[in-house]
């Protein structure tokens, strides 16, 4: 799957405008990167290259983003069962869990190749695609490490033994599944824009 998984595979209720958007560019990253007419060698420097290995790193993005949404769930529902127990001992040990998947999304980040990871992580550089002529296309990097800057997910300096400080964890937790669902949805109008340039190159 190239695109952030949305949906509950237990809910029957009626895919999202988001949803169907995701299936429908999943179905055209597949074909313009896996067709065999594609595997032809390309001219380096040409529009077609261009969009193909953008294609290609935001392929790569989307299974980063993907990942770090799944982690940063995890880190929620940690925090969640944190908020819900008194005893110090278990909250302690949560602590601990949760700094682990913290930790986990920083190496999603830096094990993401190339120029995906630049698009995702601290370095936070743009892909920057000559389509034609003078006229460039920009795609914005959107920071999804736990840094400042980027999900601003802090380690438990308390170990959880402080109710305000879980508190302050689960706003940063929620503010932080808002900016992953914004990249994805940036990207995902990205991916639309080249797959629909690069079907009017072969028309």
């Amino acid at each position: 799957m190239f695109l952030p998984r949305k949906k509950n595979t237990d809910d029957n209720s009626p895919p999202s405008e988001e949803e169907v958007l995701s299936q429908s560019l999943n179905k055209s990253l597949s074909r313009v990167l896996q067709n065999p007419l594609k595997q032809e060698p390309v001219e380096d420097g040409t529009v077609r290259a261009e969009i193909i290995h953008a294609l290609g790193v935001l392929e790569t993005a989307f299974f980063t983003i993907d990942r770090v949404k799944e982690l940063t769930l995890e880190a929620c529902h940690i925090a969640l069962k944190a908020s819900s127990n008194d005893d110090l001992g278990n909250r302690a040990l949560l602590a601990e869990r949760y700094d682990e998947v913290r930790q986990s999304i920083d190496t999603a980040i830096e094990e993401t190749e190339g120029p995906a990871q630049a698009l995702l992580g601290e370095e936070k550089s743009d892909l920057i695609l000559a389509l034609s002529g003078r006229s460039n296309y920009t795609i914005p990097a959107a920071r999804l490490d736990c840094g400042k800057g980027g999900l601003n997910l802090t380690p438990p300096i308390t170990g959880f033994s402080e109710t305000e400080e879980i508190s302050a964890i689960l706003r940063n937790l929620d503010k932080a599944l808002e900016k992953i669902d914004r990249a994805s949805h940036m990207l995902m109008k990205d991916a639309q824009y080249l797959t629909t340039k690069i079907s009017s190159l072969d028309e």
